[in-house]
């Protein structure tokens, strides 16, 4: 038995922005271009939200989906940030950096493992294609569900790192 569906969305992935498409049971629809940054796909939820769609499909090739994330503002170091997500999984498999020149300039890779019922990154590799570096996090002994309340991870509960200087 399947559901009647009152509206429905269909996204278009392009290399720079998405096209989306609204419709609705009677044939009516609205179609927009959304640009691949975090405000326009913030809006363009709250579009979809609003616009109360049953269902969203969008198109998608391969194993992985590709994110091109793009500052707000311009206060950041990076251009973008190219995340491959798994698409089994919709963990980030590797980020690609990319300088305010648009030339990659760092690469990420992440591993992860399961613990209990939870997966976790147990691994994750940065490497800085200038510098010829990389850096590796490993991350050991994680415990889960171990009783500790969910206020104690507010914003206003953190506390800046002490910080001690070799000399």
């Amino acid at each position: 038995m399947s559901k009647e569906r009152r509206k429905v969305c269909g996204i278009d992935i392009h290399k720079s922005f998405l096209v989306a498409t609204i419709l609705d049971h009677e044939g009516n629809s609205q179609t927009r271009k959304v640009h691949q940054n975090i405000e326009s796909l913030l809006e363009f939820r709250e579009w979809i939200m609003t616009e109360g769609c049953d269902s969203v499909a969008f198109e998608s090739t391969g194993d992985y989906y590709l994110l091109n994330l793009v500052p707000k503002s311009g206060k950041s170091n990076y251009s973008k940030i190219v995340a491959k997500i798994n698409k089994e999984n919709g963990y980030v498999e590797s980020m690609d950096i990319y300088d305010l020149k648009g030339k990659k300039f760092k690469e990420a890779f992440y591993k992860y493992e399961k613990v209990g019922k939870y997966w976790n990154a147990s691994e994750v590799i940065m490497k800085d294609l200038e510098k010829n570096h990389s850096t590796k996090i490993l991350v050991t002994d994680v415990k889960f569900d171990q009783g500790l309340p969910d206020d104690l991870f507010l914003v206003e509960n953190l506390k800046p790192a002490d910080i001690k200087k070799s000399e």
